[in-house]
């Protein structure tokens, strides 16, 4: 599959995208907290970050389902390398502040759910529906290795360069994305008719609804976002408070959660074919929400490490499966709509942040997150059993006659390097 030239340049943008995305986090967050000396405010800057997924998932869905994919990913990376320098220019001549750089945080959250369902969209277009499972799996080792390695190197630009050489790594990493994008061949697609927007938007979560696989992925995506997400934010707590650890291994503790999704992910992306997309999702999930629950009760570092490597190893069932099953599930002139729904879902993660922090303050983190989890777990069995669906052998009806049929083509695009 990475043989194909235009899926390898995506491929490879979607390395860059995400390395920045996961750096930003940790150098922005430092910017602030240094700027302001404000926890609060370095919270609030998360919050500008993700306030667009919710606000603007399912809108994002409609506008991929109508206009040009490639020009919405080039439109929406132009704009975060053109925020990013500016970010570069405040901070490298002392002029910035706290809401300069939250409207930029917030211009970087609304290109990155814009260019979601287009983006993923795309990647359904040059692999068929025979290859998605295992372009996503592809797709999600770029994530899971961005998240163990982006904030790593954030954290060591800041300490040995300073933020202003920090942002304009950033702003290299956001050009060069930019500059593949522009080269990718993408199949041509014929355009949703211009309905009125909002008969769009009904006919998205009707779908949704009428759907019984994505309305399953949907809920249990909710699930993730309020319920399991949340333990992340409370990683510094469980190192300072219950394991008594430094910053350092701290860092170590953050990584383990991407090597275990970066391992699993690789591992689903080798497989030759991937029978049951439901299966791996539901039940990777499930292990992974069993995990993070024997892991409050842990007060080892080294058993901590070992049970985050773990979650983060059965966790890649869900991420290499969460968008596959709805672009296998979605006709092609519904797809961007969908997957926007999907974004919806995942904008419910703040949610849960706020909820998390105010039962660990109350009953400390490990209390919390345990609670969390056990009631992930009931919500799973619950859906796993009212949805059959999703947990069937054969999870997309006539799959195997799309991949008889497709597993003959070459890859949409291949044939771009004997052109060239």
């Amino acid at each position: 599959m990475l043989g194909d030239r235009d899926f390898r340049l995506l491929w490879i943008t979607g390395w860059l995208r995400n390395h920045a995305r996961f750096m930003e986090v940790i150098i922005l967050g430092w910017v602030v907290l240094e700027l302001t000396d404000s926890p609060w405010r370095v919270g609030l800057l998360a919050f500008f970050r993700m306030i667009p997924v919710p606000l603007l998932g399912l809108a994002s869905g409609v506008l991929s389902d109508r206009v040009d994919r490639k020009r919405v990913m080039v439109a929406t990376e132009a704009t975060s390398f053109v925020l990013m320098t500016l970010l570069f220019v405040l901070v490298a001549t002392d002029s910035a502040e706290f809401w300069s750089i939250a409207i930029i945080a917030l211009g970087m959250g609304i290109g990155w759910v814009v260019s979601f369902p287009a983006r993923n969209s795309v990647i359904q277009d040059m692999v068929g529906t025979a290859g998605i499972t295992k372009a996503m799996s592809l797709e999600t080792a770029t994530l899971a290795g961005s998240r163990m390695m982006g904030p790593l190197y954030g954290g060591l630009l800041l300490n040995f360069a300073g933020p202003t050489e920090a942002i304009f790594v950033l702003t290299v990493l956001y050009g060069l994305d930019l500059l593949l994008l522009w080269r990718i061949h993408i199949p041509p697609r014929q355009a949703v008719a211009h309905e009125p927007v909002t008969r769009v938007l009904t006919e998205g979560l009707r779908f949704a609804i009428s759907s019984r696989l994505i309305l399953a992925v949907i809920l249990i995506t909710i699930v993730a976002n309020v319920l399991y997400f949340p333990y992340m934010g409370m990683l510094p707590v469980f190192a300072r408070d219950v394991l008594g650890v430094g910053p350092a291994l701290l860092g170590i503790m953050a990584a383990a959660d991407g090597l275990g999704a970066l391992i699993g992910s690789v591992f689903l992306a080798s497989r030759r074919n991937i029978r049951s997309p439901g299966r791996i999702f539901v039940f990777g999930t499930i292990l992974s929400m069993t995990n993070i629950l024997l892991f409050t009760f842990s007060r080892t570092y080294g058993l901590s490490l070992a049970i985050l490597l773990a979650a983060g190893l059965s966790f890649s069932g869900y991420h290499s499966m969460q968008t596959a099953l709805v672009l296998l599930s979605a006709s092609p002139e519904i797809r961007g709509r969908a997957l926007g729904i999907q974004m919806m879902a995942i904008g419910t993660g703040p949610v849960g942040q706020l909820i998390t922090g105010a039962s660990a303050e109350t009953w400390g983190a490990p209390r919390a997150v345990a609670m969390n989890c056990a009631v992930a777990l009931v919500l799973m069995a619950v859906i796993t059993v009212s949805f059959p669906a999703i947990r069937r052998k054969q999870t997309i009806p006539g799959q195997d006659a799309d991949e008889a049929v497709e597993g003959s083509r070459p890859i949409a695009g291949g044939s771009q390097d004997a052109e060239e």
